[in-house]
C-alpha cells in the first residue's frame, strides 16, 4: 500500500515479515552492540550437562545393599548423557523384577516417565511383585528432575510443606521391658511417633494363650492368610499381649503417639478382641491386621474398634484404594515404595471431599518413603498427598553395581 512521504509524493511500501523483522534486529544488535568474542563466550555460561530433548536410556543395574535388615536391592538408570537416576526394589523383594524389565525401556527417554510407566505397569503386582516398577518410576524421576534442574515437586505443580514427621520403626523383643528401653531409647533421639510390632509369636512359650488346629505353630504355614488359619487369640494371650503394650506404655508414656504392626495371622474375631483390649492404651493406629483386599471384613474391625487402622502398604496402583475409601474401610492409607509413589500418588482424590459434613470415618493418607541401610531403617511418613516429598539417608556403604 503506498505512503506518502515529506516532499508529497508517493513510495511504494515494503512489508516486513516477522522473520526478517527478527533477522534485521539481530543482525542490527550483533553488529552494533556485542564484540565476538562476547558471542563466543556466551555459550561458556550454559549448564549442558544435560539436554533434555536429546536423553535415552542406555542401562539399568541393580546392588543388593550387604548388611541390611532385608534383601535390598537397589537400581540405577544409565543414560547417553552421563545422568543417572536411582531407585528401589524394596525390602525383601527379588532384583529381578526391575531386570526383567531392562529390555522394555532401553532406548527411552527418561524424562517421558508416564510414557515409560505405562508402558511397564503391566508388569507389577500386589506387594513384593510391584518393586520393579515402583524402583524404575523412582529413578526416572530421579533423572527427570536432574535433567532440568528441579525438584519432584515442582515438576508436579509445587510442595505443598518445608518438613514431614518422621517416625521410627523399631526392633522387636520378647522381653516387653527390653522392648521399652529400646523405644524410650528412640523418643530420646528426637523422634515424636512410635511404632511397634506386636506379634501373637510374642506367646508362643505361653501355653493357654492360642487356640490352633493341632500340628500347626504359630504364624504356620507361613503363606496362608489370617482369615483361614484357625489361629484364635484367647482371652488369656488377649491379656498377654495388653500387658505387653501396658509395659511399653509405662517407658514411653502415654503422649508420644504409639503405632503397632505385625500382628501375625490370626482370624478377624482375634483382631477386633484384641483392639478392644488396647484402646486403654490409646494408640495411634493398628496396621495391617489382616490382608488388604477383603475390604468387608477390614470395615467390620474398622467399625468394631475405637483406634484408627490402617493398611495399604501392599497395594499395587490407586484402585484398591478406592474401594477401601468409597466403604470406609480404614482409617488411613499407607503408601510406600512397592506403590508406583509419583505418578498414581499425584492423580489419587483428595478424599472427603468435604461439601457435607465429614461421615464418623474419615479416610486420612499417609506417604511412605524408605530407605534401607545396615544399622537399621529409617521410614519417613508425610501426611495428605499429593505433595511428593523426597528423603535422602546416608548408607553406610556403597553399592557394587552389577
Amino acid at each position: 500500500m503506498p505512503r506518502g512521504n515529506k516532499m508529497g509524493g508517493m513510495k511504494p511500501y515494503t512489508a516486513i515479515g516477522r522473520r526478517g523483522f527478527l533477522g534485521s534486529a539481530s543482525a542490527l544488535l550483533g553488529t552494533g552492540f556485542w564484540a565476538d568474542e562476547t558471542l563466543d563466550a556466551a555459550p561458556q555460561n550454559v549448564n549442558r550437562n544435560s539436554q533434555p530433548s536429546d536423553l535415552k536410556i542406555t542401562d539399568l543395574r541393580v546392588a543388593v545393599v550387604k548388611g541390611a535388615p532385608m534383601t535390598c536391592p537397589l537400581l540405577r538408570i544409565d543414560t547417553n548423557q552421563g545422568i543417572y537416576g536411582l531407585g528401589e526394589v524394596r525390602d525383601g523383594a527379588s532384583k529381578t523384577y526391575a531386570l526383567i524389565l531392562k529390555s522394555r525401556i532401553l532406548g527411552e527417554n527418561p524424562c517421558n516417565v508416564d510414557k515409560i510407566f505405562r508402558k511397564i505397569k503391566q508388569f507389577g503386582g500386589s506387594a513384593r511383585q510391584a518393586g520393579g516398577v515402583c524402583g524404575i518410576e523412582m529413578a526416572l524421576w530421579d533423572l527427570a528432575g536432574k535433567a532440568y534442574g528441579a525438584p519432584v515437586y515442582q515438576m508436579l505443580g509445587g510442595k505443598f510443606r518445608d518438613k514431614i514427621r518422621c517416625y521410627a520403626d523399631t526392633t522387636e523383643s520378647d522381653d516387653p521391658k527390653v522392648y521399652g528401653q529400646r523405644l524410650k531409647a528412640r523418643k530420646e533421639q528426637g523422634f515424636t511417633w512410635l511404632k511397634m510390632d506386636l506379634g501373637y509369636d510374642l506367646l508362643k512359650n505361653e501355653e493357654g494363650t492360642l487356640t490352633h488346629p493341632l500340628g500347626t505353630k504359630y504364624n504356620s504355614p507361613p503363606n496362608l492368610q489370617h482369615m483361614f488359619t484357625g489361629h484364635e487369640l484367647t482371652e488369656k494371650g488377649i491379656a498377654r499381649m495388653a500387658e505387653f503394650v501396658a509395659t511399653v506404655r509405662e517407658y514411653v508414656g502415654m503422649e508420644i503417639p504409639l503405632s503397632a504392626d505385625h500382628f501375625g495371622h490370626i482370624g478377624v474375631n482375634s483382631c477386633i478382641r484384641l483392639g478392644k483390649a488396647l484402646e486403654k492404651y490409646n494408640m495411634a493406629w493398628l496396621e495391617d491386621m489382616i490382608p488388604w483386599q477383603y475390604t468387608d471384613l477390614w470395615k467390620k474391625i474398622t467399625d468394631a474398634v475405637d483406634i484408627p487402622t490402617l493398611t495399604g502398604e501392599d497395594i499395587y496402583l490407586k484402585e484398591g484404594f478406592v474401594e477401601l475409601a468409597k466403604n470406609h474401610a480404614v482409617d488411613i492409607r499407607s503408601t510406600a515404595c512397592r506403590w508406583p509413589c509419583i505418578l498414581p500418588e499425584r492423580r489419587f482424590p483428595a478424599w472427603p471431599t468435604c461439601t457435607a459434613p465429614p461421615p464418623p470415618r474419615t479416610f486420612s493418607f499417609w506417604r511412605t518413603i524408605r530407605w534401607t541401610c545396615p544399622g537399621g531403617t529409617a521410614w519417613w511418613k508425610a501426611s495428605r498427598s499429593p505433595s511428593s516429598v523426597a528423603a535422602s539417608l546416608p548408607c553406610p556403604r556403597s553399592p557394587a553395581w552389577a
